[in-house]
């Protein structure tokens, strides 16, 4: 590595010196429009580089059907089924997300449908950071109606605002929520930190901070680091997410996925539980209906940390709005 290092610090020296000697000798006039030339190619290649990254953790976020981290205008709806086995026994979990752009709002405004789980038992093993399990509630199932508006600021920052009622146990529960993220491009890394604020009437006011760390490694692969610190006002305590992602694309819609997280909170400062899952997922019908499996060892404190080996496979279809090549059937 120290080699490596000192091989490419050499070889820009090098580069330096042969630009140097190059442009010594020109007129003032030619050296400017070299310079404006170079300048040009680098802000392009830089450009170049900051779309694939982006996109490229965009439609690995479509493929395994977590969040966009960077919101789109796009409109679709998804239909997931989680199965769920462990030594305790299995459970199974429906879900449905739709999304649909509003016309004459230039795709800024989108009605926002969904019956979730704020605590889902699969959500540990999706790109999603998931909250530790103190927080996991089943009684935390609903079903939420909403707008989200979306407006680009510049090419890398982004502001959405969600606001809507969630039906909880059959009672109304107003949100409101507004989030800003930015994005940085030093060389081939993206690092997009966000902040939230947010308001939720059983729950109260809170602020969630979250920073992503991405970039593509060598070959067909992709890595992802993702931190997440969440107070909640009303509790006077913050909930803390880790998680280090690394992807294999075999194809656009065929890819595995290896994942290690860890969860805590600030109220005793502690690990409250650790995970590591390999999930594998793949198109089994053209580009609307995929597969995953993601044998996952869940390691949690009220167990001691002792191992739970568990199994979720999962089966996903999008309607809609999904920029992804065409496959036959």
């Amino acid at each position: 590595m120290r080699l490596s290092l000192i091989g490419q610090a050499l070889a820009a020296v090098l580069l330096l010196l042969f630009t140097v000697v190059a442009f010594a000798g020109t007129p003032p006039e030619a050296a400017d429009e070299r310079d404006e030339e170079t300048g040009n190619f680098i802000d392009r290649t830089h450009q170049a580089w900051s779309r694939r990254v982006t996109a490229l953790g965009v439609m690995l976020d479509r493929l395994f059907g977590g969040e966009d981290f960077i919101p789109d205008h796009s409109s679709y709806i998804r239909t997931r089924s989680t199965l769920l086995l462990r030594e305790q026994g299995s459970d199974l979990e429906f879900r449905l997300r739709a999304r649909v752009t509003l016309p004459n709002t230039e795709r800024r405004l989108s009605l926002i449908l969904e019956s979730e789980d704020d605590h889902r038992f699969d959500r540990a093993a999706g790109p999603e950071p998931a909250p530790p399990a103190l927080l996991r509630s089943s009684g935390d199932s609903g079903f939420t109606a909403g707008l989200r508006y979306l407006k680009e600021l510049s090419d890398a920052v982004n502001l959405d605002v969600d606001a809507g009622v969630r039906l909880r146990r059959a009672l109304p529960d107003p949100f409101v929520r507004v989030r800003l993220g930015r994005s940085f491009y030093p060389g081939a890394w993206e690092v997009r930190p966000s902040e939230e604020l947010y308001w939720r009437e059983h729950r109260g006011a809170g602020a969630r901070t979250v920073l992503l760390v991405q970039r593509p490694l060598p070959g067909p692969r992709f890595f992802r680091a993702v931190s997440e610190y969440d107070w909640v006002y009303r509790e006077r305590r913050a909930y803390l997410a880790h998680d280090f992602i690394v992807t294999h694309q075999f194809d656009p819609l065929h890819a595995v996925q290896a994942n290690i997280g860890l969860r805590g909170e600030t109220d005793t400062t502690r690990l409250e539980s650790w995970f590591v899952n390999i999930g594998w997922r793949r198109n089994v019908y053209k580009n609307w209906l995929f597969v995953e499996l993601r044998p996952e060892v869940l390691f949690e404190r009220e167990r001691d940390f002792q191992g739970e080996p568990r199994l979720f496979f999962t089966l996903e279809a999008y309607f809609g709005d999904m920029p992804w090549p065409k496959t036959e059937g």
